[in-house]
């Protein structure tokens, strides 16, 4: 994050009150910094670099709970290996493969 970019930075009551009324008197500048924001917070915070991230978390959990399996990794998993195991027939590579149908609805 930019101060002047992305954000303006006021710690004292007249530094804040002067960079408000200077944001209300430069509509331009107030446009460029709300789209710059957006757009940065969008690339680090929306819903795809948080699902990439999330689904990063599942798949690391799934090859250190393969390791105690045999080697064998969790997301390898089959519906056959599931119910074998005991485990829910969703198994893990299931819900893997159904997660980026699921993220494709936030796409413009």
């Amino acid at each position: 994050m930019t101060p002047g970019e992305h954000i303006i930075l006021a710690d004292e009551p007249a530094d804040f009150a002067a960079a408000v009324t200077d944001l209300l008197d430069a509509p331009d500048r107030r446009a460029r910094l709300g789209t710059a924001s957006q757009l940065l917070v969008n690339e680090r915070y929306g819903t795809e670099p948080i699902a990439r991230q999330f689904e990063s978390i599942c798949l690391q959990t799934l090859r250190r709970a393969g390791a105690g399996n045999g080697g064998r990794s969790g997301h390898d998993a089959t519906a056959s290996d599931a119910s074998r195991d005991g485990r829910d027939n969703a198994c893990a590579w299931e819900r893997r493969a159904a997660w980026p149908r699921a993220t494709a609805v936030s796409r413009k």
